[in-house]
């Protein structure tokens, strides 16, 4: 059908196709002049490069620079005012019938002109050569300005946001002078400190002699010696010539003199006794030398002191001076002092150093390029007359048609292959589930489905005994009794799947082996089986499991003598779920099984509702219905596992209302009486 219908659409539209014209022109498109860099490239590199910028110039065929000029010649009336509605339309009309492509590899502007009426296609072509022209000068030239314009702007941005980098390194640097001298301003500060500090605990010697000169007692040399070289050491060298002054000198020189009456009365005293008029005059001039010494040192101690106190009040005057506030120099930037701050900045003054010279190199080139633009394009090859019509096609319509439709049809059977996720084949349905397929169910012959009783069209066992679908149930039959279960579950993943009709035909399959059968019509939610067999439907199940009757009393005979059923019973959707306890059921089917060889129980689809596990728990085994087309994968290994998962043992799955499986899958009639065997339709009917 897809086929069919765009075979016919494709016609049609070729058959109805309207006859137009065409007129070409030619443009020589020349290169244009070539920068310092481009000039060092191989020439193929070279070449690439315009061919890239090739498609700008078909491009411009349809602008509205183009035809804007070819609407300013007066070919279609006089011009309209620009972007009126009137110009829109007239341009929208021009660009229509206009196209543009490159001949081959050179360098060679091919513009047709495409509509129904010759005259106006001749002339259309015709202006367009000389308005591609001129168009494409006057639009190069005045991209060109706008270019310069812009480089411009930028050199100018750039030269000022590099002032400002520069100045902004100017200040941090300074300011990394400045918390240089701060750090060592703290650093003397605190070390003044400490001398200040240890010079007053170095001056309690000098105290202690001094209160020692004042009780009448002579200190020893070696004690004044001590007292001064400890009190000299407590200052630093750097520091020690510059503190002091001229107090210093006096402390030196009175140092000098103590050493030297300390001198004389030590000789003295070694010459005559301590009752000597000169003894006690050495002693007197000793002991106001040493007097003389402490106070000399006192005084050296207090200038020292006030001087170190002056400079720590100059120190912490300059440290306290506020640095003065400056204007940011960059948007957005705080000029606070970071190590990795002058780096960064220098970085980007090094970027724009780099961006402006690139700058100053592109502006000049463009003016090279805008010096040799002259003759970009040249008009060398004017329209001609369009001799000829292009009409309808019917050959190429039919031939294209047929391939279009070949390529739907191929499209729409890919599609729903992909979302068909039914198995379709035996082999495959078992290694996918890990299940035995037991047999086939071919379709059922169409006078079968077509007949008026429910007897005929589902019990084809009965209806077309000699057909392939029949002799495919005795087959399940046949299997079936080779095995050890006797009391069969028959469900499906969803409704519609023939699980009804599967048990009602293996039903009277087993009862034409000879096989005493009882069929229980569970699905007390939609029963069908009672319907099967024209039989009724209550009493029946739902009536033994509410204890209203006795399954004697429950109990039918069908048209087949080994065969017997047990409907449903009365309708009635209430406490469905209570009724079927495994307890009432079990209890039920062991009463059944002694009587009957066989007891087949036909119960709702498993996903819609539960009642399949209840009498999955108390069965022998599942036999589970898949048709084709009907679940997909996913679901059926969902349903299976749900079974299995409530104690239910699957004894294989039978595939059922499978198209295209006849004679070659089932039994085949042969010659003489009967049928002969085929193949098992399991293994050779697929591939």
């Amino acid at each position: 059908m897809a086929l069919l219908g765009t075979l016919v659409t494709s016609t049609v539209y070729e058959l109805k196709r309207p006859v137009y014209y065409t007129s070409s022109t030619e443009i020589m498109i020349s290169p244009p002049p070539l920068s310092e860099q481009i000039r060092t490239l191989d020439a193929a590199v070279v070449r690439r490069m315009e061919n890239i910028q090739f498609p700008y110039y078909v491009e411009h065929a349809r602008s509205e620079e183009c035809i804007g000029e070819v609407i300013k010649t007066g070919i279609f009336g006089p011009p309209p005012a620009k972007n009126s509605e009137e110009w829109i339309s007239l341009y929208e009309r021009i660009a229509g019938m206009v196209s543009a492509t490159r001949l081959g590899k050179r360098r060679v502007l091919k513009i047709t002109v495409t509509g129904s009426n010759p005259k106006a296609v001749y002339r259309l072509a015709r202006a367009l050569g000389p308005a591609y022209v001129t168009s494409l000068q006057s639009f190069l030239l005045s991209s060109t300005e706008r270019m310069e314009k812009f480089i411009d702007q930028e050199i100018r941005q750039t030269e000022l946001e590099l002032a400002r980098y520069r100045a902004v390194v100017a200040e941090l640097e300074r300011q990394e002078k400045l918390s240089g001298m701060a750090k060592k301003i703290r650093a003397d500060a605190n070390e003044l400190a400490e001398v200040r500090r240890i010079l007053k605990e170095n001056a309690g010697p000098i105290q202690g002699l001094h209160r020692r000169l004042q009780s009448g007692e002579m200190p020893r040399l070696e004690e004044m010696e001590m007292a001064l070289t400890s009190l000299l050491g407590s200052l630093p060298r750097d520091l020690s010539p510059s503190l002091g002054g001229a107090a210093r000198d006096r402390m030196e020189a009175a140092r000098a003199v103590w050493a030297e009456k300390w001198s004389a009365f030590q000789k003295k005293k070694r010459v005559v006794t301590r009752f000597h008029p000169d003894y006690a005059a050495a002693a007197l001039a000793a002991r106001n030398a040493a007097a003389h010494l402490v106070e000399a040192v006192s005084a050296w101690t207090d200038v020292v002191d006030r001087q170190i106190d002056l400079r720590l009040r100059n120190l912490a005057r300059f440290q306290s001076a506020r640095t003065p506030n400056l204007e940011p120099l960059l948007e957005g930037e705080t000029l606070a002092f970071d190590p990795l701050a002058v780096p960064r900045y220098k970085t980007e003054i090094g970027v724009r150093e780099q961006l402006l010279g690139e700058l100053v190199r592109k502006k000049s080139e463009l003016r090279l390029k805008n010096s040799g633009r002259g003759d970009i394009a040249q008009w060398v090859r004017p329209p001609v007359y369009p001799p000829a019509l292009h009409g309808p096609n019917l050959r190429r319509g039919i031939l294209l048609g047929f391939a279009l439709g070949l390529l739907v049809a191929f499209a729409f059977a890919f599609v729903l292959e992909s979302f068909d996720q039914s198995l379709k084949n035996p082999r495959i349905l078992e290694n996918r589930l890990g299940k035995p397929v037991l047999t086939v169910i071919p379709r059922f012959p169409t006078k079968t489905l077509s007949a008026e009783s429910e007897f005929d069209r589902h019990l084809v066992i009965a209806s077309e005994s000699h057909s392939s679908a029949a002799e495919a149930y005795r087959t399940l039959a046949h299997k079936i009794d080779t095995l050890e279960s006797r009391c069969l579950v028959i469900t499906s993943t969803g409704p519609q799947e023939g699980k009804s009709t599967t048990s009602a035909n293996l039903a009277v399959a087993l009862s034409e082996m000879g096989r005493k059968t009882l069929i229980i019509s569970a699905n007390l939610r939609r029963p069908t089986l009672h319907r099967f067999f024209e039989a009724k439907e209550s009493p029946g199940l739902r009536d033994i499991l509410s204890r209203k009757t006795s399954a004697d009393q429950s109990l039918q005979k069908t048209a087949f003598p080994q065969l017997d059923l047990l409907a449903s019973g009365t309708s009635d959707l209430g406490k469905i779920n209570e009724l079927l306890s495994t307890s009432r059921i079990q209890e039920l089917l062991s009463s059944l099984r002694e009587r009957y060889d066989f007891i087949l129980i036909d119960v709702p689809p498993t996903a819609p509702v539960s009642d399949a596990f209840h009498f999955a728990r108390v069965s022998d085994a599942v036999l589970f219905v898949y048709m084709v087309g009907r679940a997909g994968e996913l679901d059926v290994q969902a349903v299976l596992r749900s079974l299995e998962d409530v104690g239910g043992r699957i004894l294989g799955i039978v595939m059922n209302d499978v198209r295209g499986v006849g004679l070659a899958y089932g039994y085949g009639y042969g010659y003489g009486y009967g049928y002969a065997y085929g193949r098992d339709p399991l293994y050779h009917g697929y591939k």
